[in-house]
């Protein structure tokens, strides 16, 4: 099998083209090819499939093995390797995923940079979730142990998100983020846990963020935690509708419409290819 590693913001993907063949994949694929001690390492396995709804399909695995919804970085390096590799040739591409259809559009025709609808955030507790009663759940306090977080909750693209400021640039570059995130993490509020956002308003175009993701840890380059401190700064009235997100991976440019969908955009870069 030939392997095409990807990443995006430190965000690293293996690109299986299952397109024109019909491949027998492995259960424990994923597992093996993602281990970063005995396989190839990456953060997931994307598999490209034939799709009779849009330009492909998007079968997407984390390194744990489980399915999981595509989020844009993998759909930025999906999208790159379809480019690359000549499956499509236009500057407007629909890729089936488990969501949907999503499109990836080229900014101003820049292949390199690719903007890609994120959709609308979520700030309904019922359905982030989020055990409270509230219309929202901005700026509560949530105890851990004998400290107390100001946090706000929003879901973006189906991953509920807790999202902390911090007062300045030190305090969220010296955070023991894994001191903290894991408690949060599972805290009692959340019933399906929550992935963990810090995050800095360098000023009214700049955001610094730092991610903890379920069951994984931290993120260098999570594009759905930048999103989710992105919207929430913005609904508080802390940033404008276009940022930079300044993340440990890279930068990522985050905007949300008048119509209230958020959009990334970014580039994507390659690797490697190995036959495995």
């Amino acid at each position: 099998m030939i392997f095409t590693k990807i990443q995006c913001v430190g965000n690293d993907f293996l690109i299986l083209n299952c397109f024109d063949d019909i491949i027998e994949i492995p259960e424990d694929l994923p597992l093996k090819v993602c281990d970063r001690h005995f396989g190839i390492g990456a953060d997931g396995l994307a598999l490209l499939l034939f799709s009779n709804d849009a330009d492909f399909k998007l079968e997407f695995y984390n390194s744990d093995g489980v399915k999981s919804p595509c989020n844009t970085n993998v759909l930025r390096c999906a999208a790159k390797y379809a480019l690359d590799k000549n499956i499509v040739d236009k500057d407007l591409i629909s890729v089936d995923t488990d969501n949907g259809i999503k499109y990836i559009k080229a900014e101003n025709g820049n292949r390199d940079r690719l903007i890609i609808n994120i959709g609308e955030p979520v700030f309904s507790p019922q359905l982030i979730p989020v055990d409270y009663t509230g219309d929202e759940f901005i700026e509560k306090v949530i105890p851990v142990g004998v400290c107390d977080y100001v946090a706000s909750c929003v879901s973006v693209n189906s991953n509920p998100c807790t999202v902390i400021f911090t007062e300045n640039t030190d305090d969220l570059n010296e955070l023991e983020i894994n001191k903290i995130a894991p408690y949060i993490e599972k805290h009692n509020i959340f019933p399906n846990s929550t992935n963990v956002i810090f995050a800095n308003v360098e000023n009214r175009n700049m955001i610094q963020v730092r991610c903890w993701q379920i069951n994984s840890g931290e993120f260098i380059g999570c594009d759905y935690g930048a999103v989710a401190a992105f919207v929430v700064a913005n609904y508080m009235g802390k940033v404008d509708d276009n940022v930079v997100a300044e993340l440990y991976g890279g930068d990522l440019n985050l905007q949300i419409s008048d119509d209230n969908f958020a959009y990334v955009i970014g580039s994507a870069e390659n690797v490697f290819e190995i036959n495995w």
